[in-house]
């Protein structure tokens, strides 16, 4: 019978898979948490870099533990914006400083009310660009601004279509 041999088959092929597994189990977790070691450490080597690169012209060396904490605390939020943004807007081009960005987003954006925006935009400038100390309290001033960035659905326009009968 044809069935029991495609059974024969797939137990051969299941117990064939289980041997193997089973005589080399260690060597593949040995395998398996090498390869996560290895990329959770790239993942943390990226952020670094990333942190560093947004830094740009601050010596990252000279600032204290909390404030590149502070400052990465405000890069995430405003790179949440900037997706957000990007989904609705246009993403940022590489010719545009932020304030020029998020004024023309202002501008084609029904938005509520445009203060959590600059807000955002002025602290994301601060933290690249100032040498100044950041704190908590700028930290949270992003959150907030955060919270409070929403806009309003733009009124459908209503197009009706008429088609023409040939």
């Amino acid at each position: 019978n044809w069935l029991n041999s495609w059974q024969d088959a797939l137990l051969l092929a299941q117990d064939a898979i289980f041997d193997f597994v089973g005589a080399h189990l260690v060597t593949v977790c040995l395998i398996g948490a090498a390869l996560s070691a290895i990329l959770l450490w790239m993942w943390r080597l990226r952020r670094g870099i990333v942190l560093r690169i947004e830094l740009g012209a601050i010596n990252s060396e000279t600032l204290s533990p909390a404030d590149m904490a502070a400052r990465r605390a405000i890069f995430d939020v405003y790179r949440k914006l900037s997706k957000k943004l990007g989904r609705r807007f246009r993403p940022i081009s590489p010719w545009e400083t932020p304030r020029e960005w998020s004024l023309q987003a202002m501008n084609s954006l029904n938005l509520r009310e445009p203060a959590p925006l600059h807000e955002l935009t002025d602290l994301y400038a601060r933290a690249k660009y100032s040498p100044h100390p950041l704190g908590h309290k700028e930290v949270e001033a992003a959150r907030t601004a955060w919270q409070n960035f929403s806009w309003e659905a733009r009124p459908a326009t209503e197009e009706k279509s008429v088609r023409s009968l040939s």
